[in-house]
């Protein structure tokens, strides 16, 4: 979350590739999946293209960052 978070500077309205920040924090892509899909369901990102791991953090998700909660 935190690496996502610094790559888009807390901004909820651009979108990255999730599979870029897994393999910069050392997931492989099956990992990487399995993390984004926690993380949606946490409500802290939303996945906009499953197949190209596309997503951006939600409101909810910066505020889980910045608390650290």
């Amino acid at each position: 979350m935190l690496r996502l978070y610094e790559k888009v500077d807390a901004s909820v309205s651009e979108f990255v590739s999730a599979f870029e920040i897994g393999a910069e924090v050392g997931l492989s892509e099956v990992e990487t999946v399995r993390t984004i899909e926690y993380l949606e369901e946490k409500e802290y990102l939303h996945i906009d293209d499953h197949k190209q791991g596309i997503v951006r953090i939600t409101a909810a998700g910066i505020d889980h960052v910045e608390t650290g909660s």
